[in-house]
C-alpha cells in the first residue's frame, strides 16, 4: 500500500499483481493440477479434499475429481492438450458449486499464511475488506465480456455473479450444439461458448474466495469510467500521478 494525491485529495492505493491468476492462466493451473494429479488406472484426481470451510461454503462439492468427468466442461468436451474431459457415460451437467471447488483447492488458496493478520489468497497480504465501508468496486475485461450478456443494469452484487454462473453451467448444452450454435452465429470472437461454465466459475470463486468480497458486495461491470475507457496501463498511470517517470 502506498499514500498519493490527486487534485489535492489524499489516497491510500493498494497495489499488487496478480500475475498467474489471469483468466487463462488460472484455467491453465487448474488443469494441469488435475492432471499432474491422476492417479492413472482409476483415472481420480484428489482435487477438492480439503475444500474450505466456513459459513458460506461452497454446497454439494465433491471430495474427487474424475479426469473424464471434469465439472467445468459441457457434456462430451475434450481438452485436447491435457485429456480432461466431461466424457464418462455420455457426460454430466456442469457444476459452478464443483468447479469453483477445485478452483478453490488448487489456485485460490485461501487460507496460506503470508506474514500478516490480513491474508488475500495464496499468501499474499491484502488490506482487510472488511474492516472498511462497502466502496464502489469496478470489474473489467473478461468481467465485462462474461457478463454483460446476462445484466441489465450495470452495477450488480457478487451473489448475482453466483447466480448467472450457477445458471449457465445448470443450463449447459453438449459441446456438439454449442459447436454448431456457434458456426451458425458465424461468432469469431475469443469468448469460447464451451469455456463459459468454467469462466463464469472462476470469475465468482476470485471474487468471493479470493479477495473476500461478501455477497452483498456491488460491482460495476463497464469498459469506460466517466466516459474513458480502461487499460492496462493503470499502473504506469498511478505511477505518472505521483510525478514519476513510468
Amino acid at each position: 500500500s502506498y499514500a498519493l494525491k490527486v487534485n489535492g485529495r489524499s489516497f491510500v492505493v493498494y497495489q499488487h499483481s496478480y500475475e498467474g491468476n489471469g483468466l487463462h492462466a488460472a484455467k491453465e493451473q487448474l488443469l494441469q493440477a488435475v492432471a499432474a494429479n491422476n492417479t492413472g488406472a482409476n483415472s481420480k484426481v484428489q482435487a477438492a479434499n480439503k475444500i474450505a470451510t466456513g459459513t458460506d461454503a461452497t454446497p454439494g462439492a465433491s471430495a474427487d475429481v474424475a479426469v473424464d468427468a471434469f465439472p467445468c466442461f459441457p457434456k462430451g468436451y475434450v481438452h485436447t492438450e491435457t485429456g480432461i474431459s466431461n466424457t464418462r457415460d455420455g457426460g454430466k451437467v456442469p457444476s459452478m458449486e464443483e468447479c469453483s471447488a477445485l478452483f478453490r483447492r488448487h489456485v485460490v488458496r485461501k487460507h496460506q499464511p503470508c506474514g500478516s493478520n490480513s491474508c488475500g489468497f495464496n499468501g499474499v497480504f491484502q488490506p482487510d475488506i472488511s474492516a472498511v465501508p462497502m466502496v464502489p468496486v469496478y470489474a473489467f475485461s473478461f468481467y465485462y465480456d462474461r457478463l454483460k450478456p446476462y445484466i441489465k443494469d450495470e452495477v450488480i452484487r457478487v451473489q448475482d455473479v453466483l447466480d448467472i454462473a450457477s445458471q449457465v453451467c445448470r443450463s449447459m448444452k453438449s459441446v456438439r450444439e454449442l459447436l454448431e450454435q456457434n458456426d451458425t452465429k458465424k461468432n469469431k470472437g475469443s469468448l469460447k461458448p464451451e469455456m463459459e461454465c468454467f469462466e463464469l466459475s472462476y470469475l465468482f470463486t476470485l471474487l468471493r474466495y479470493g479477495f473476500g468480497f461478501p455477497l452483498e458486495q456491488k460491482l460495476h461491470i463497464a469498459k469506460k469510467i466517466n466516459g474513458f475507457e480502461t487499460a492496462w496501463a493503470l499502473g504506469a498511470s498511478l505511477v505518472s500521478l505521483e510525478g514519476q517517470s513510468a
